[in-house]
């Protein structure tokens, strides 16, 4: 087991050939697992990642019994090239075998196994999603990947992932089982308590395309073309709690004004941060909205936001907002 784990000696080819198809197969058995019961294909991650790190590994192997050096195995963790570049190192002649490893690639090596095994086995805990939508702002932005916990409470005010339409909604949670809501001039009212509102600046955009889908963005200063600035009202949310945070107001209109309702039992209302753009438990099912979410469909709570792109993919790292990245989510 401990083979695993070393960079020193050679591999024969079945050994190369072998690591590769296991981990091929783990890979399948996770993304099948992740779309029938994502909470139980959770626990596959740890496996993912020793059978990434055999897969590593014995590729370094099977360069030194090529007699090269195993450097270039550090392109088997490149995501689905990483198996191609793996079986390419597997077909490769046996040569005079190469031991004098480079101590610093060794040394590079262990780090990348260590990082690894703790991210697998983290990814118990949680899932990363990509916010495709302008739904959130300005609490997050499209282009942000945020870290979602797969376990915890449900709570007033908190940021939340569902299941929903086929896909993973991020909205706020505004109503618990047995809460009246109501939304009144785009106030919104839990239990005929208002929650108050204050002005608090402008949120300011470059008018162009976000994210994967290019969606633009709307604004209150009209339309405006590329290039221009795209301008929304922020306002300050804050709950008898005291818990603040965000959103946005950009025009009055229909669903300024909701319910009341009340939210039935093993369900939750959310609202987008994004007031006027969300579609959320305001819009019905039928309305491609989200209606009362039930409580199995939950994810869990956003945490934090891992990474942030402004630009169309997240390889474009000279687009990145660094500014966002870790940044904790109210």
């Amino acid at each position: 087991m401990l083979s695993v784990f070393r960079f020193r000696g050679t591999a024969t080819f079945l050994q190369a050939l072998a690591s590769v198809l296991i981990y091929v197969i783990v890979l399948v058995a996770l993304i099948l697992a992740m779309n029938i019961a994502p909470l139980l294909g959770r626990y596959l991650f740890p496996i993912l990642g020793l059978s990434t790190v055999s897969m590593l590994t014995i590729s370094a192997r099977r360069l030194h019994h090529a007699g090269r050096a195993g450097r270039m195995a550090a392109l088997t963790l490149v995501p689905l090239v990483g198996i191609l570049v793996a079986l390419g190192i597997a077909f490769l002649p046996q040569k005079r075998a190469h031991l004098n490893a480079h101590l610093g690639a060794r040394a590079a090596g262990y780090v990348a196994i260590v990082m690894i095994l703790c991210l697998s086995l983290w990814r118990v805990w949680w899932q990363p999603f990509l916010i495709v939508n302008d739904s959130m702002k300005p609490t997050l932005l499209v282009g942000d990947v945020v870290i979602v916990a797969l376990e915890g409470t449900t709570r007033h005010g908190q940021v939340m992932a569902v299941r929903a339409q086929g896909r993973v909604v991020v909205q706020r949670v505004m109503g618990l089982a047995g809460d009246t809501v109501a939304v009144k001039s785009g106030q919104v009212s839990v239990m005929g308590t208002p929650l108050l509102q204050f002005p608090n600046g402008r949120l300011d955009e470059v008018m162009g395309p976000q994210g994967p889908d290019a969606i633009r963005p709307r604004c209150e200063n009209g339309v405006v073309g590329d290039g221009a600035i795209c301008s929304a009202s922020q306002l300050r949310e804050v709950w008898p709690t005291g818990n603040a945070y965000q959103i946005l107001n950009i025009e009055t209109g229909f669903a300024d004004n909701f319910g009341p309702v009340s939210v039935p039992a093993g369900t939750v209302f959310l609202l987008g941060d994004n007031r006027d753009t969300a579609i959320d438990s305001r819009y019905d099912t039928n309305a491609m909205g989200l209606g009362f979410v039930p409580l199995v469909d939950v994810v869990g709570p956003v945490q934090r936001i891992l990474l942030s792109s402004s630009g169309s993919s997240l390889l474009q790292i000279w687009n990145w907002r660094w500014d966002r990245v870790l940044g904790a989510v109210n």
